[in-house]
């Protein structure tokens, strides 16, 4: 959270501050789809589970940006997922897209750039499993479990990512 206290993902509301990529974000709405196909995915040390499009920032040879595991099913949740703020309906994704990571790749953490790769734990899990997403003001951002990630990465205000470099905060 803002404050820097921790609190699980489903039990935070629209208006409530969290931290992200490029400081203080306002939660502007929620999202709670299904796994439905996605792959659940984790790290090694099981410290977050998260679903295959799901989009973190990442550090490349081409430079900080954001990435996907899955970018067939990136792409899909763009094609079909829209999301309402005020009641007004906006599209998913990035202006770009993103970078695809295969293999140990360095991920944007409160402790840095730590290095993963990713455990798919897709055959352990239901289909049915509920996820959650916070869809944010000011780049798009949380940090979860120490991790860089994107808040329902949208196009709707136009955030410009290419001056953006992660310094690690606590």
């Amino acid at each position: 959270m803002e404050d820097g206290t921790l609190k699980n993902i489903e039990d935070i509301a629209i208006g409530e501050s969290v931290k992200g990529l490029t400081g203080v974000n306002t939660v502007l709405a929620l999202a709670r789809p299904l796994l439905n196909e996605r792959d659940l995915l984790t790290f090694p040390e099981y410290d977050l589970l998260f679903s295959s499009e799901h989009c973190f920032w990442v550090n490349t040879e081409e430079g900080e940006r954001w990435g996907t595991n899955d970018f067939n099913m990136y792409l899909r949740e763009v094609k079909t997922h829209k999301f309402y703020i005020d009641g007004k309906q906006h599209d998913y994704g990035f202006k770009e897209n993103p970078y695809i990571i295969t293999g140990e790749i360095a991920y944007a953490h409160i402790t840095g750039w730590k290095k993963q790769n990713v455990i798919n734990l897709r055959k352990e899990h239901d289909p049915n499993i509920q996820l959650y997403q916070l869809i944010t003001d000011n780049g798009h951002s949380m940090i979860a479990n120490g991790y860089v990630v994107a808040a329902e990465a949208c196009r709707y205000d136009n955030f410009n990512y290419n001056n953006v470099k992660w310094n690690k905060k606590g």
